[in-house]
C-alpha cells in the first residue's frame, strides 16, 4: 500500500476510513519526540543525532515563533496546491527560473507575521517590505516563499520555505526556519541548536515536542549522500555563475567517493544534512539565487555540522564567513571537518584555484 503523508485534517476534502488511516500512520511515524507519554504514540526520531532535550528556550522567542507561524502559513498554501494538482500560471523570471501564482500566494500568506516583527522583510518575489525605507535596523527577515518551484511544478514533495533573520551588527545569520512539504520544521537559533517538529496544527504542543537535531557520525562512501544543488541559471552580481563544465566536472569526481542526490531545493539540502539521517554527509550549494538559499547553513552549524562558503569571483576563491550569506555564492556544509574540507577539496581542483581554509 504506497500512503502520501498528509499533515493538516483541514486540506482533506474528503472524510473515509482510509483517509483516516493514512493521517493516523503518517503522524505515527512522522511526529519527531521518541518518547510515549501518556497517549501519545510512540514516534519516530526524526535526527540521528543524540537525545538531548535541554532547555526550551525558543518558546520565549517571539521573533523566532513569527518565522516559523510565517513559514507554516507558506506550507499550508503550498501542500494545499501539491496535493490539489491546481493548474499552474507558470513565469520565467530574468535569471531564467520559474516564478508561479503558489509563490506569490505563499508569499503573500506569510507576509503578516513577518512584517509584524516590525524589520525589513527581502523576500524572493517582492523585493524589500516592512520597515520604512532607510530605517537603521540591526536585523533583517531573508525570505524565499519556494524554494525548489521547479520541483513543485513537477509535483515532487521536495520545496522548502526558509525564513531567517540576518545581523547586521554580526554579519550572520541569527536565525532561521525551514518547513518542507512533509510537516516537518526546523529552526535554529545562534548558539542554540537545530530543532525539529512536526506540524499537527498546535504550534504550541508542537514545540514542546521538538526535538534537538545532531548531524550523523560518518564519512564518504559509496552507499553515503552528498545533496547537491546545480541550478546553470543564477548570476548574481559580483557573483558569477559556476561554469557548467565546472559542476560536471566536481559531480564526476564526488560520485567517485560518494552517492549524490539533487532534490531541488537548498533549503532541503541543508536541513537534512542537520537532521541527522542515516549516511547524508553533505550538501552543497554551487550557485546560490538569494541569500536565503544559503541561510540554512545555520542548520547545520547548530546541530554539530561543519561549513565553507567560497566566492569565485574574479576567477580565484577566496574563503568567506559561511554565516554571512551576502560575502559568497558557494556553500559547502558536512557531518564532520574530514567531510567538507574533502568537498571543498573536490570543488577546488575543478577550478585549480587555491583556497584558503575558512
Amino acid at each position: 500500500i504506497a500512503l502520501f503523508p498528509c499533515h493538516n485534517f483541514s486540506i482533506i476534502k474528503r472524510s473515509s476510513k482510509l483517509t483516516c488511516l493514512y493521517v493516523f500512520i503518517d503522524n505515527y511515524l512522522s511526529c519527531p519526540t521518541s518518547k510515549v507519554t501518556g497517549g501519545q504514540l510512540p514516534y519516530r526520531n526524526w535526527s540521528g543525532g543524540a537525545d538531548v532535550t535541554g532547555e526550551m528556550w525558543f518558546l520565549d522567542d517571539g521573533d523566532l515563533r513569527a518565522l516559523i507561524r510565517g513559514g507554516l502559513a507558506a506550507q499550508g498554501v503550498v501542500v494545499q496546491a501539491l496535493l490539489g494538482g491546481v493548474p499552474l500560471d507558470a513565469k520565467i523570471k530574468p535569471d531564467v527560473t520559474y516564478v508561479t501564482q503558489i509563490d506569490l500566494a505563499a508569499e503573500a500568506a506569510a507576509m503578516p507575521f513577518l512584517t509584524g516583527t516590525g524589520l525589513t522583510v527581502f523576500s524572493e518575489e517582492a523585493g524589500e517590505s516592512g520597515a520604512p525605507s532607510g530605517a537603521m535596523e540591526r536585523e533583517v527577515i531573508l525570505f524565499d516563499p519556494l524554494d525548489g518551484t521547479r520541483a513543485f511544478m513537477q509535483g515532487a514533495p521536495t520545496s522548502t520555505i526558509i525564513v531567517a533573520t540576518y545581523s547586521k551588527d554580526l554579519k550572520k545569520v541569527t536565525r532561521c526556519v525551514v518547513a518542507d512539504m512533509l510537516g516537518r520544521v526546523w529552526f535554529a537559533t545562534l548558539g542554540k541548536g537545530t530543532w525539529v517538529f512536526h506540524h499537527s496544527g498546535n504550534l504550541e504542543q508542537d514545540l514542546r515536542s521538538a526535538r534537538q537535531c545532531r548531524v550523523w557520525e560518518g564519512g564518504l562512501a559509496p552507499k553515503n549522500t552528498v545533496y547537491v544543488d546545480y541550478s546553470p541559471t543564477f548570476n548574481l552580481d559580483g557573483f558569477p555563475a559556476v561554469s557548467f563544465e565546472a559542476k560536471l566536472g566536481f559531480m564526476a569526481e564526488v560520485m567517485k567517493c560518494t552517492g549524490v542526490s539533487l532534490l531541488g531545493s537548498n533549503g532541503l539540502h541543508h536541513a537534512l544534512v542537520a537532521n541527522g539521517g542515516h549516511g547524508v554527509v553533505g550538501g552543497v550549494t554551487k550557485s546560490k539565487g538569494g541569500e536565503w538559499d544559503v541561510a540554512p547553513g545555520l542548520l547545520v552549524h547548530e546541530a554539530g555540522g561543519h561549513l565553507r562558503a567560497f566566492t569565485t569571483h574574479g576567477g580565484s576563491i577566496r574563503s568567506a564567513d559561511p554565516l554571512d550569506v551576502f560575502s559568497y555564492n558557494c556553500l559547502i556544509s558536512g557531518c564532520s571537518e574530514v567531510v567538507t574540507r574533502h568537498l571543498l577539496e573536490l570543488a577546488t581542483a575543478m577550478h585549480r584555484f587555491d583556497a584558503p581554509s575558512s
